[in-house]
C-alpha cells in the first residue's frame, strides 16, 4: 500500500532518472554505468524509492531484473514526468540564439562516425554557442529515449511509422556491394538482388537495422539460408570481407578510407539506383524547438556529396 501523506518533493527528478534507467537497461551494472553510479549506490537509491513509495517496482534475481505489475504503472507515471519537466526546460530557452544550448541527439550506428565529422566543423563554425551531446545506438532504443524525452532528435533509416512522431528527410544513400579483390565477384561492374546469398554474406549483428535492410534485399529463394558470418562493426566487417571469407553491402558513407582496407577490398554499385536506405531526422510533434531543427537538417544537407 502506498505511504499515507505523500508530498510530490519525495520523489526527486534525479529518482524519476534512476527509475527510467534501470526500467530501460533491467541490469543494475549497466544503469549505474548510464548514470555514472556505482552499482551500490544505485540499488540504494533504488530501494529507497520503493521504501518512499510503498511498492516493490523491480522484481530481482541472479539472472534478471523485471518490472512489477505496480511497477509497471510507475514506470509510465514517471514517463509523463521526466516528459513534463523536459517541457519545463525547452520553455525556458525559448529566446535562445538558433541552435544554442544543449541538443540531444541519438544517432544509428552504422551511420553516426560517418556522417557527423562531415558536419561538425562547419556546425561548430555556424552555431558556436550549441552543445552537441550524441548517442549512437539502434533504431528501436533511440526512439524509445526520444519518446521519453532522454533525447531531442534521432537520425535513423526510415524503416519504421509513429504518429507521435514528425519525419524530416535527409538524403538517399545507396547501398555497395563490397568484396575482396582477389574473388570472381570484383570482377562484376555492377551486381543486382539477384546476387545476393546470405550464406555467402557477412552482416551486422542481430539488432542492427542495417542488416534488417540488407536482408529484405534477398531473393525469396535465399530467405531460408543462414549467414554463415556477423560483425559487431562496420570496420571489423571491413577486415572480415577483405581477408576473402565473404562479401557484404554497406551504404555509400561507411566506404573505408584506410589504404590498408582499400588495397585489399573492391566496392561495386547496384545496376538499380534505387537500392539503399532514406536516411531521416526524427523527432516529437511536441518539440517546439522544431526551427532550430530543420536549421540542423538543412545544414546536413549542405554538406553531403551529390551522389547521396
Amino acid at each position: 500500500m502506498i505511504k499515507n501523506h505523500l508530498n510530490y518533493s519525495d520523489i526527486s527528478l534525479k529518482d524519476i532518472s534512476y527509475l527510467l534507467t534501470l526500467a530501460e537497461y533491467k541490469h543494475f551494472g549497466k544503469a549505474a554505468e548510464a548514470l555514472y553510479l556505482s552499482q551500490p549506490a544505485l540499488s540504494k537509491q533504488i530501494k529507497q524509492i520503493e521504501t518512499i513509495l510503498g511498492h516493490r517496482i523491480f522484481e530481482r534475481n541472479k539472472r534478471r531484473i523485471s518490472i512489477t505489475d505496480i511497477g509497471l504503472i510507475i514506470i509510465e507515471q514517471a514517463k509523463e514526468v521526466a516528459n513534463s519537466a523536459q517541457k519545463l526546460i525547452e520553455s525556458a530557452s525559448v529566446d535562445q540564439e538558433p541552435l544554442s544550448g544543449d541538443l540531444r541527439l541519438g544517432i544509428i550506428a552504422s551511420s553516426g562516425p560517418y556522417l557527423i565529422p562531415r558536419i561538425l566543423k562547419d556546425l561548430i563554425k555556424q552555431y558556436p554557442k550549441l552543445h552537441l551531446i550524441v548517442r549512437e545506438g539502434y533504431t528501436k532504443d533511440l526512439i524509445e529515449k526520444l519518446k521519453q524525452s532522454q533525447l531531442d532528435l534521432v537520425i535513423a533509416a526510415k524503416t519504421f511509422t509513429d504518429e507521435s512522431l514528425e519525419f524530416v528527410d535527409l538524403f538517399f544513400e545507396p547501398f555497395t556491394l563490397i568484396t575482396a579483390k582477389n574473388t570472381k565477384l570484383a570482377e562484376r561492374k555492377f551486381v543486382t538482388e539477384a546476387d545476393i546469398d546470405p550464406s555467402q554474406m557477412i552482416l551486422l549483428e542481430e539488432g542492427n537495422c542495417l542488416s534488417d535492410q540488407v536482408w529484405a534485399l534477398c531473393p525469396s529463394k535465399n530467405l531460408d539460408k543462414k549467414l554463415r558470418y556477423q560483425a559487431s562493426s562496420i570496420e571489423t566487417l571491413h577486415y572480415m570481407v577483405a581477408s576473402g571469407s565473404a562479401y557484404s553491402l554497406v551504404p555509400e558513407l561507411v566506404k573505408s578510407k584506410e589504404r590498408e582496407i582499400k588495397s585489399m577490398i573492391k566496392y561495386i554499385d547496384f545496376k538499380k539506383k534505387s537500392i539503399g536506405r532514406k536516411m531521416v531526422m526524427v523527432f516529437r510533434k511536441n518539440y517546439f524547438k522544431k526551427d532550430d531543427l530543420i536549421l540542423f537538417a538543412d545544414l546536413i544537407k549542405s554538406k553531403l556529396p551529390v551522389t547521396i
